[in-house]
C-alpha cells in the first residue's frame, strides 16, 4: 500500500468543471470499478508537467477527452472553489489526498456531447434537482450547490 502522507505530504492535483447554460449545470455519472456509478461533474488529474506550464490545459484536455472532440476555455473558466478531499484510489484500498480546482463555464450553446467509456449519461440539472441524484461522489453535490450560487445561476 502506497502511504498518502510521508514526511512531505503527496497529493494530487485535478480540474473540476460546472459547465452551465440556461441556468442548468452539466452534470455526468461516472462509473466506478466495481462497476457502481456516482454523479460527478467533468474532472481529470493534472499532469506534472500542466502544473509547471498552465492549468487551464489539464481542464480543456479532460473536456476534450470526456465530452466533445475540441473545446477551448482559456477566456471563459473562472476558479470559483478549491476542495481538499481524501479519496479512495481507482484501483486500490489507497486512500489519496486530492486538491480539486473547481471552476466554471458559461456555455452560449448546448454542445453536441459524446461521453467518454468512463461515463453512463449525462443530464442538465437545475438548482432544485441537486437533491434528486442519489450517489454523488462525495463533497460534489455541495460543490455543485457552491457554483448554483457563485453564478446566481
Amino acid at each position: 500500500m502506497t502511504p498518502y502522507l510521508s514526511s512531505e505530504e503527496r497529493f494530487f492535483v485535478a480540474t473540476k468543471c460546472c459547465i452551465y447554460i440556461d441556468g442548468k449545470i452539466l452534470v455526468i455519472r461516472e462509473k466506478k470499478a466495481n462497476g457502481d456509478a456516482h454523479w460527478d461533474l467533468p474532472w481529470g488529474k493534472i499532469s506534472k508537467r500542466e502544473m509547471e506550464a498552465d492549468v487551464i490545459s489539464s481542464l480543456e484536455r479532460e473536456l476534450s477527452e470526456e465530452l466533445w472532440d475540441s473545446f477551448w476555455v482559456r477566456e471563459k473558466a473562472q476558479l470559483f472553489h478549491v476542495q481538499k478531499a481524501y479519496e479512495k484510489a481507482f484501483h486500490s484500498d489507497d486512500i489519496l489526498p486530492f486538491i480539486f480546482l473547481c471552476y466554471t463555464l458559461e456555455l452560449d450553446e448546448v454542445p453536441q456531447i459524446v461521453l467518454s467509456d468512463e461515463h453512463t449519461t449525462y443530464r442538465w440539472i437545475e438548482e432544485s434537482e441537486i437533491a434528486t441524484l442519489d450517489s454523488w461522489r462525495t463533497h460534489f453535490d455541495s460543490i455543485v450547490k457552491k457554483a448554483f450560487e457563485s453564478k446566481n445561476i
